[in-house]
């Protein structure tokens, strides 16, 4: 799931009422929303009716929606509307679906990269921030806090942990474990607790997670959280009580594991029930049109069909390059039928979309191999060629 703004991104209905949109496909010169978008993806949008000949009729909605798998999208939040700013009861009619911007999106900083705060209070699963956005949870009487956020190599994020009361860890600790799962003895956190005394406590602990505060009572924290694999690690800030007297205590805590991919942010666990609210906001992300992991590079074959002119063209699909810094090297497969040199007879080229957040490069991302011969005869029709995506 993340929060998509894309261009030219338009599809027609003709759905009716108040819920759900049935989308018909892209109006010309435009893209689908399944071209940008995965499953329970968010995005700004707007639907107006239309008469026959694509003139606006009166109906009109802007909002937040949900896009699902099958081209659905659920009218999740109306911002205005036609109908005193609720959902519109949708006539039978052509309709007009865009993802746009909207003057939403420019208050809450989305044009900036800081997209509307999600609620992840119902999430079953983990959730791709944008970076800039924050997403929150409200708990009850809970012990163990899943985050329900996807982490990554090259990132960073802040959280916010404000119960409602303060929270009684009665000489425990209030733990983060990373990938929802004990990082088995090897995060290394090292406390210093300010109070009444002229010197800092500070003591180095090992145990399965990283520690949030001190033992006593807590007052919740801030952490700041770094997933960069060779170096993973969390820092807390936070107040505790112990004893009538109050403490600022600094937890910084290493996760000893140069390889291991902190790939969801983990699971909070109280000692006690606790309630109240978590946010989480991305503050990094330095993948966001980086360099492609050496774990995605790929490669494959195409097969350039001049049966019937001097251009043929294929399209490649898959996954795994991040636009635009890949780079995508075609070359004359040596077991083609074709006799004659790539210099003296073709020219290959691709073309590749235009650059797109990391979180929305999904299965079906392309490119094109476009051949050009001089004279089709000379190649028996048909030409191999191999691709590899550095």
């Amino acid at each position: 799931m993340a929060y998509i703004l894309e261009d030219r991104i338009a599809e027609t209905s003709t759905s009716t009422g108040t819920g759900s949109f049935t989308l018909a496909g892209a109006i010309t010169g435009y893209k689908a929303f399944s071209s940008v978008c995965a499953n329970n993806d968010t995005l700004p949008y707007v639907i107006q009716a239309v008469d026959g000949s694509g003139v606006p009729s009166g109906e009109w909605e802007t909002g937040l929606g949900t896009w699902t798998t099958g081209g659905i999208l659920l009218r999740t939040t109306v911002f205005r509307s036609s109908n005193s700013n609720t959902l519109v009861t949708f006539s039978a009619g052509s309709k007009q679906v865009f993802l746009t911007l909207l003057s939403t999106d420019v208050k809450t900083g989305a044009f900036n990269s800081s997209p509307p705060q999600v609620d992840l209070t119902g999430a079953s699963s983990d959730y791709t921030l944008a970076l800039g956005q924050t997403g929150f949870r409200d708990f009850t009487n809970v012990t163990n806090l899943p985050l329900f956020v996807v982490s990554g190599d090259n990132q960073m994020f802040k959280v916010e942990l404000v119960p409602d009361l303060q929270i009684n860890i009665a000489g425990a600790n209030t733990l983060l474990y990373p990938n929802n799962n004990q990082a088995l003895g090897a995060v290394i956190t090292r406390d210093v607790i300010f109070g009444s005394q002229t010197t800092p406590v500070a003591a180095v602990v090992s145990s399965d997670a990283f520690v949030l505060d001190g033992g006593g009572v807590s007052w919740g924290a801030t952490l700041t959280i770094s997933t960069r694999t060779k170096h993973k690690r969390c820092t807390s800030l936070g107040r505790s009580t112990s004893n009538s007297t109050h403490f600022i205590v600094l937890e910084t805590g290493t996760w000893n594991d140069p390889s291991t991919i902190w790939n969801s942010l983990g699971t909070i666990v109280f000692a006690n029930p606790t309630s109240g609210r978590v946010y989480i906001t991305k503050i990094l992300d330095s993948n966001a049109g980086g360099n492609i992991p050496q774990s995605l590079l790929t490669s494959g074959s195409a097969v350039l069909d001049f049966s019937t002119g001097n251009i043929a063209t294929t399209t490649v699909t898959g996954t795994g390059w991040v636009l635009p810094t890949s780079k995508i090297i075609v070359n004359i497969d040596s077991n083609s039928t074709s006799t004659h040199s790539e210099d003296e007879h073709m020219m290959l080229s691709k073309t590749i979309g235009l650059s797109v957040p990391r979180s929305q490069i999904v299965t079906g991302s392309s490119f094109k191999i476009i051949g050009t011969v001089e004279d089709k005869s000379l190649l028996g029709g048909t030409i191999n060629v191999n691709w590899i995506a550095t």
